[in-house]
């Protein structure tokens, strides 16, 4: 899968653990917007290019499963996606769900855990 988002490295190195394992997933959908996020084409490629945590949040939508549970945010209706889709793996480099990992907020998820591999810069 290409990563085409300049925010997504540091020269030619993937920036995060997460971008990297990511990216080796295999994709299962289109990432879907809520109705009341109206970004398209350039105006929604530009929101993701501001920050590595958004390149990750529509990498899990992409290759990540959609879950019947969601946490309290996705209830809300928090975050840019309509499903709730979380990436399962085993290091825990990535455990919030998209719409949590938007803008660089994995905390706020209900299923946020700390990875078990150090990130190195």
């Amino acid at each position: 899968m290409t990563v085409p988002w300049k925010v997504a490295r540091n020269v030619r190195k993937l920036k995060t653990r997460a971008i990297a394992r990511l990216k080796q997933a295999t994709a299962a959908r289109e990432p879907l917007q809520r109705s009341t996020t109206h970004y398209t084409g350039k105006r929604l490629d530009e929101r993701i290019g501001r920050k590595a945590g958004n390149v990750e949040s529509i990498l899990i939508q992409i290759v990540g499963e959609v879950s019947q549970q969601e946490c309290d945010n996705c209830l809300k209706n928090n975050g840019p996606w309509t499903k709730y889709v979380r990436f399962l793996d085993i290091d825990r480099t990535v455990t919030a769900c998209g719409n949590c990992q938007w803008n660089g907020q994995a905390e706020r998820c209900n299923f946020y855990q700390l990875s078990l591999v150090a990130e190195h810069p």
